[in-house]
């Protein structure tokens, strides 16, 4: 028998009362469960959310707090029922203590089920940050082959490099291109500044790359200087505002 409450406050003890009575009147009925959805059932939190009782070698299952419990609760309780229909000829105590038994192995498994869960989120997310980083070096070195590309078919204009916001190329055509590619986007502006995301989203559309990548690539090239980092804000370069579209 299966009975839910849905109380804004505690389940008062003339439900419990009435639970058990129904059980008693029910001859064929040897498993109760009460749920609580949202609070605790009175007289029935002394061990947890969880309790059990036997009456007139009847089972009877109290759940408070029930919508707060893990999904496992219902195949636990499963277990719990097979339990007790297999023992229901023996002696109460014996059943009663083998369900105890049960009940706390079936929790230290879930715990252990949910420790399980949290390591594999864990090594999940390292996982997907490895092949984040692989995929931005593996777009960084295609970027930087494409530009050598156009380095050796010519395709590099010379370019005036402005003082302040660069490094300094030193007959680094990769560099000199990066350059480029920032300089066909931006305008120098000593007053001026452009958000890092911003810069790094035309760097990267340009170059087909991921605005990742395109980042690498800018701090490589843009002094330490010109990059102001902001505490829950992104992150700016000033000395230069974005061209008109």
């Amino acid at each position: 028998m299966w009975e839910t409450k849905d109380y804004e406050k505690p389940v008062p003890t003339v439900e419990v009362e009435k639970f058990r009575r129904d059980m008693k009147e029910n001859h064929d009925v040897r498993i109760g469960v009460m749920i609580s959805r949202a609070t605790q059932i009175t007289g029935m939190c002394d061990t947890g959310d969880r309790t059990l009782e036997f009456r007139d070698g009847k089972l009877l299952i109290y759940l408070s707090n029930f919508e707060a419990m893990s999904d496992d609760m219902l195949p636990s309780l499963l277990l719990l029922f097979r339990l007790y229909w297999k023992n229901d000829k023996g002696e109460e105590e014996e059943v009663e203590e083998a369900t105890q038994i049960a009940l706390r192995q079936v929790e230290r498994d879930l715990a252990d089920a949910q420790k399980a869960r949290g390591e594999w989120k864990h090594k999940k997310q390292q996982m997907t940050d490895m092949l984040r980083w692989m995929e931005e070096q593996v777009e960084a070195r295609e970027s930087r082959l494409r530009a050598t590309l156009n380095v050796l078919q010519g395709s590099v204009e010379s370019v005036t490099v402005p003082p302040g916001l660069f490094s300094d190329p030193a007959g680094d055509k990769v560099m000199v291109e990066d350059i480029q590619t920032i300089l066909r986007h931006t305008s120098p502006d000593p007053t001026g500044s452009i958000s890092l995301n911003d810069l790094a989203k035309a760097f990267g559309e340009e170059r087909k790359i991921s605005a990742d990548a395109a980042k690498t690539h800018l701090r490589a090239v843009l002094l330490n200087s010109v990059m102001e980092v902001r505490a829950g804000r992104a992150t700016l370069v000033r000395g230069l505002v974005l061209k008109p579209s």
